[in-house]
């Protein structure tokens, strides 16, 4: 059997930069193709976001294209080649009830580069243990992300910490392909947010919404909720994978949010880390339905916060 990524990969003659992580992947990618795009190379956003792989390689017609790739631990699992450029993210825990465990889901994503050579490249987080360690024993070039970019942080309209991060790994790429620092400074005062991704919804009597729905992991409802000096409510809850809530309770306990609202299946996991913590949200609200969630959190959300 062979897979559609691996079809891409053998039979296209373009240039690879294939991005993953656990969480956070498209702002990266959607990032460094709009920096691409603006330096004026024939670039196509493809994979888990963007056209799909076999699409693109249909309608190849230069060995100038270059590709930029989100690439999921599905993708990753079997695959049988690597990108040119391999940037990851982050790397926690996601998936465990498709990969088995954190183990066989950590080695799905390093492989990403099982295939590199010293012609290639690696863009890696170097805040990441896990990252560093294979930063030293790939074959590829590791790059860690640079610490210093060509631009001022305040021309950055994404939100969050993770967000630089995010920044930070598009411009380590763009660098790696010699786009000017007035390409790239140009690309990213123009980008802003993809939706569901801290996306700013509006503000009704003093409270702000925003839509984190993509928002699937403790540790990015985390970064979320540190990307606001004020969170008056949170929306929290969905499919139950077996995540551990216990950080994410204690930041809800430490900031006093004070008003939750919990869906099913998770939300009694999430309902146990907050209590755990030593905290009683003054609202709390258990609901399966978003209309009865937003009304309530509307309610009861101090002014000046968001929700």
């Amino acid at each position: 059997y062979t897979t559609a990524t691996n079809i891409f990969f053998a039979n296209t003659k373009g240039y690879t930069i294939g991005v993953t992580g656990s969480k956070g992947k498209s702002t990266p990618a959607s990032l460094l193709y709009a920096i691409l795009k603006e330096s004026g190379r024939n670039v196509h956003l493809v994979g888990k976001i963007g056209n799909p792989m076999l699409t693109a390689l249909g309608e190849e017609r230069s060995s100038d294209t270059v590709y930029v790739i989100e690439l999921s631990s599905y993708q990753l699992d079997d695959i049988e080649y690597s990108p040119k450029i391999s940037l990851i993210v982050n790397l926690f825990p996601e998936h465990m009830d498709y990969h088995g465990g954190v183990e066989p889901y950590w080695k799905a994503k390093e492989r990403i580069v099982a295939h590199a050579t010293g012609d290639d490249y690696l863009v890696y987080n170097p805040v990441i243990p896990r990252l560093v360690h294979l930063a030293k024993t790939t074959k590829a070039k590791a790059v860690p992300f640079v610490t210093e970019l060509p631009f001022d942080d305040t021309l950055i309209s994404l939100l969050g910490r993770h967000n630089k991060d995010n920044v930070r790994a598009a411009v380590t790429a763009a660098n790696i392909l010699s786009v000017s620092p007035e390409t790239i400074t140009k690309a990213v005062a123009g980008f802003r947010a993809l939706p569901h991704r801290l996306e700013y919804v509006g503000t009704y009597r003093s409270i702000s919404f925003y839509d984190d729905a993509i928002s699937t992991t403790p540790e990015s409802a985390i970064c979320a909720i540190e990307a606001f000096p004020s969170v008056g409510a949170i929306l929290l809850g969905g499919k139950d994978r077996g995540y551990d809530f216990s950080r994410l309770g204690e930041l809800i306990a430490k900031r006093r949010i004070p008003t939750v609202v919990l869906f099913p299946d998770s939300g009694e996991s999430i309902y146990r880390a907050i209590t755990n913590a030593s905290y009683a949200p003054e609202n709390l609200l258990r609901t399966d339905k978003m209309e009865e969630a937003v009304v309530f959190a509307y309610r009861h959300a101090p002014k000046d916060s968001v929700c």
